[in-house]
């Protein structure tokens, strides 16, 4: 069986654990219900990526779908120092006529970002992102990755609850869940296990 690592796997995979022939209209709508679950369960879940950002000519750059808020963006140099946030209005007042240089400040305003003064180039972006959904335009993402068996129990809860099989539907999300959980203590051990304490004080 073809390991489930993206949206075509995922699709094939639909069929082949139900048992059945849905068209791929109806697996998108599995797909979809999924991710509405999972975003619930998700919404206080922050998860930090890197990325990067390439500013055009006006020192702009769109910002990805799953994209919740920034924790830094410095430019992609060796010994770049972090800009600082503000708002756009204060980053247009800040160089009112649009010159180019090193860039100190960025801004955003709906899934733009500006950087200022203008430079065009590459950043690299520590992000919280959210959960982007599977097409066959968007292959993949990090839970698939993380949890390929979460995504198709809560498929597959979905696919019963379509037949109305509702007892068998509980059972699938349930698995989803635990599944979900595994991710998170997953995500935190890796993030936090070799982190140390700080004192913001004098020690003995």
């Amino acid at each position: 069986m073809t390991a489930i690592t993206n949206y075509t796997t995922l699709i094939a995979a639909i069929d082949d654990w139900s048992e059945r022939d849905y068209t791929d209209a109806q697996k998108d709508q599995f797909i979809g219900l999924a991710e509405s679950e999972f975003n619930l369960v998700l919404r206080s879940y922050r998860r930090v990526e890197q990325n990067t950002l390439t500013t055009n000519s006006s020192g702009e750059a769109t910002l990805p779908s799953a994209f919740r808020s920034m924790v830094s963006l410095k430019r992609d140099l060796s010994g770049a120092s972090p800009l600082i946030p503000t708002d756009w209005r204060t980053l247009q007042a800040l160089n009112p006529y649009a010159l180019a240089g090193i860039p100190e400040y960025y801004a955003i305003k709906g899934s733009t970002l500006k950087v200022s003064p203008i430079a065009e180039g590459d950043f690299i972006a520590e992000m919280a992102v959210g959960l982007a959904g599977l097409t066959s335009s968007n292959a993949t993402n990090w839970l698939i990755t993380l949890s390929p068996m979460a995504y198709l129990a809560m498929c597959l809860s979905a696919a019963e609850a379509f037949q109305k099989n509702f007892a068998e539907a509980a059972t699938w999300k349930g698995q989803a869940l635990q599944y979900l959980d595994l991710v998170g203590i997953q995500s935190d051990v890796a993030q936090y296990a070799t982190a140390s304490v700080t004192l913001d004080m004098p020690t003995p």
